[in-house]
């Protein structure tokens, strides 16, 4: 698989990153609010154009990774979400294993 396959529901789209979304991910992850929960500061521009070539690389490596989750309603990213295994140095060991997040 080279690319998340595309899921719809009544509300969301998950789908693949795409290069113009970068400044909506570089709002989501420059917000306090949000990354309290990713380790408690908020991320760059730089730093969060990698996190989304990342979650999109992850596809053709493992045949998994994450998806760009939009509004329906009016084609907004509003998130990400998805599975990686990012080979965490960490006991117990969940290397392998994908993670979700």
């Amino acid at each position: 698989m080279t690319a998340a396959p595309v899921i719809e529901t009544a509300r969301l789209v998950l789908r693949p990153f795409r290069a113009d979304d970068v400044d909506a991910q570089a709002a989501m992850l420059g917000d306090p609010v949000v990354t309290r929960h990713l380790g408690g500061q908020p991320f760059g521009r730089e730093d969060a154009w990698r996190k989304l070539l990342c979650g999109a690389g992850c596809w053709p490596v493992f045949g998994f990774g994450y998806w760009a989750v939009e509004r329906r309603e009016d084609s907004r990213l509003i998130g990400q979400v998805g599975f990686a295994d990012f080979r965490r140095v960490m006991t117990p060991c969940i290397e392998g294993l994908p993670e979700m997040g």
